[in-house]
């Protein structure tokens, strides 16, 4: 959706998946699964799943990649070569050139209620100084949170995706901002599932779900 132009919910909390280019994006998707571009078995699988298809060389693209790509770094398990895998890291497709990735992370804050506020704080800055960011970044894969580690000559010799993560990350948009995030998550599984299996047209699912995360977010 945010490839083609569309967004889930609007700056001001409003939801927007029954705009033009929100149901363009979402059947374009849809078109994926049905010319076979994305497996029609990805729809039930799970992250270890899709993992072990782009291990077995099945899937040539594999979204999860940051999570799956510190156990792909090692021998590879795949039937088909013994050799280790040769991994490549490019920004997500889009309908015409390069997409736009959606993305979220994770929020530290310390409660007014805690009592251990001064412990959480030092946590705070431990977590996201630039010794423990390098590390989460080199052993887990994991995007830092530093702008200066993006720029980094010497990590961008060792992790050669770091300027395509930098790039990603740079242009990417936010998830929806909601304190209802985990109901309009699950609502929009439950509206785009069927129209990727091709059972429902993508302007009815997104009419209903329109009406539906408009009454969850009143």
């Amino acid at each position: 959706m945010a490839a083609a132009g569309g967004v889930v919910v609007t700056a001001d909390g409003t939801p927007d998946v029954d705009s033009t280019n929100a149901t363009l994006g979402l059947r374009w998707l849809a078109g994926g699964v049905k010319d076979g571009s994305i497996p029609a078995d990805a729809l039930n699988w799970n992250e270890e799943a899709a993992r072990q298809a782009f291990d077995d060389g099945r899937l040539l693209f594999l979204r999860d990649w940051s999570d799956a790509e510190p156990a792909l770094r090692g021998a590879s398990t795949s039937t088909a070569s013994s050799a280790p895998p040769r991994l490549g890291v490019a920004q997500i497709p889009g309908r015409s050139g390069v997409g736009t990735a959606v993305a979220g992370g994770v929020g530290l804050g310390i409660s007014p209620w805690g009592r251990n506020q001064a412990t959480a704080a030092d946590f705070i800055r431990w977590v996201g100084s630039e010794a423990v960011q390098r590390e989460l970044l080199e052993k887990g894969s994991v995007a830092p949170a530093r702008e200066d580690l993006y720029a980094d000559a010497d990590l961008s010799t060792k992790i050669a995706y770091l300027p395509v993560l930098a790039a990603a990350v740079h242009s990417a948009r936010p998830l929806p901002v909601t304190p209802k995030y985990p109901d309009v998550s699950a609502a929009i599984q439950a509206a785009t599932h069927p129209v990727l299996k091709g059972t429902q047209d993508a302007s009815e699912a997104m009419a209903a779900l329109q009406t539906q995360l408009t009454n969850l977010l009143k």
